[in-house]
């Protein structure tokens, strides 16, 4: 289980979250919702353990991600592949094709074992022919697919995902949902997303968390989100 506790952060004068509490248990898939600068990224980098909150705990399995006694981020770089994040800028390496992307980081010796993942993975979102082209030769979307497939491939306990569909059309992001509801199913992976798409936030999640001046509300329903959302509680 990922367990957020009392999370707190402001830069400068700013409060941007505020004493957020939940959790996510694994199969489970959350939506976090809310308008742009409410903190949604911010709040899923400091579950990564690339943003120090000022108050509050973050654990996985019980392990502290962020703990008062944490500084360096050591622990939260210990819970990867566990806990994977894929970042709304893709960070694909330019000058590796699609495939080494997708492999980088695993150990050389168990590569082989992940190669038809890939291109099951791949061939499920569309991008068969990206995997052996630069990011530079891709189109937005593709890069996004591609840097999609590279969290997938570790299949983690817990994959966060910052606005998974902002360079999609329709029908990739259609594919998009149904391989991501199979992974969690097949795999008991838990599913944290943040995304303006609503559309796409109401298919592929069970739950919603919505974001309003630094606090967060937990619904079970899209009706209750959007009420939330337009100060109608």
């Amino acid at each position: 289980m990922l367990a957020v506790a009392n999370i707190s952060l402001s830069f400068g004068l700013e409060k941007v979250l505020e004493n957020i509490s939940f959790t996510l248990k694994r199969g489970e898939r959350v939506a976090m919702l809310g308008a742009s600068g409410r903190g949604k990224t911010t709040l899923l980098r400091v579950i990564a353990g690339l943003l120090p909150p000022d108050q509050g705990t973050v654990e996985l399995d019980d392990q502290p991600i962020w703990h008062s006694d944490i500084e360096d981020g050591r622990t939260a770089r210990e819970m990867w592949p566990k806990l994977t994040m894929i970042f709304q800028d893709f960070k694909l390496f330019p000058n590796l094709t699609g495939f080494d992307n997708c492999l980088l980081g695993l150990k050389s010796d168990k590569q082989i074992h992940y190669v038809q993942r890939i291109e099951d993975l791949a061939r499920g979102l569309g991008v068969e022919q990206s995997l052996v082209r630069r990011p530079r030769e891709m189109s937005q979307g593709q890069r996004q697919r591609v840097a999609i497939i590279r969290g997938l491939v570790r299949n983690p306990t817990f994959l966060l995902l910052d606005e998974p569909t902002s360079a999609l059309d329709r029908f990739a992001r259609e594919a998009l949902v149904d391989v991501i509801k199979q992974q969690s199913a097949d795999n008991e992976m838990g599913i944290l997303f943040a995304s303006h798409d609503w559309e796409f936030a109401a298919k592929l999640a069970s739950e919603y968390l919505v974001l309003q001046s630094g606090t967060a509300f937990r619904v079970d329903s899209l009706a209750a989100a959007v009420r939330i959302f337009e100060h109608v509680v």
